[in-house]
């Protein structure tokens, strides 16, 4: 594995580890951006830049004064369980997709109306602390603060994955993104929080 950043992270059952400020992972320029684990590359679509905000490089997606939007389109992975994010959300005025799968199938999507089929009856973490059963509710962001998102299936999934944006259509996330971790077993309330205790410093937590 290719990276290390303090306190260590979870690594078993570890599929998928993207980070915007690795160049390991994304050089800076370019639409494609590396999965640490095994060197496989995801893709970036629409308008994106590399960015600072509240000084921590991330990907700022979906700006509002572009008309395309932007996410990362991942290829397909199996048993996609835990999906923990790092963002830092600059609006939150629309329909927003936080992830979904991209044929639209059942594997399903956790968005602004929303969870859908896997997803609606798991877990989501906040700032590694349990805010229950996943509703948008417990997941709709703050604007204008870095956070830590994580949601696990309650059937694992195969698919194409989108991260913040929705499948077909343009209901995208006005984001700066940091980091995705993506496991293939549901983690324990404890690995969660050892995972944001890992991470928060890089982010200002």
């Amino acid at each position: 594995m290719a990276f290390s950043r303090g306190p260590s992270i979870v690594k078993d059952g570890l599929v998928l580890y993207l980070d915007a400020a690795n160049q390991k992972s994304y050089p800076g320029t370019g639409s494609n951006i590396y999965n640490l684990i095994d060197g496989v590359s995801h893709t970036l679509n629409g308008t994106y830049e590399l960015t600072t905000t509240n000084g921590v490089t991330g990907i700022r997606l979906n700006n509002p004064t572009t008309t395309s939007s932007a996410y990362i389109q991942l290829s397909t992975l199996t048993n996609i369980t835990t999906v923990s994010l790092w963002y830092y959300v600059h609006s939150n005025t629309r329909t927003r997709y936080l992830l979904d799968m991209r044929t639209g199938g059942t594997a399903g999507y956790v968005y602004s109306g929303g969870p859908g089929s896997n997803w609606n009856a798991g877990l989501t973490y906040l700032n590694g602390a349990s805010q229950g059963t996943t509703t948008w509710a417990k997941i709709e962001p703050s604007i204008e603060v870095w956070r830590n998102t994580v949601v696990i299936a309650n059937i694992p999934a195969t698919d194409d994955m989108n991260l913040f944006s929705r499948f077909s259509d343009t209901e995208g996330y006005d984001v700066t993104f940091g980091l995705a971790q993506i496991y293939n077993r549901a983690l324990t309330a404890e690995e969660i929080l050892q995972n944001y205790n890992a991470t928060k410093s890089r982010f200002g937590l």
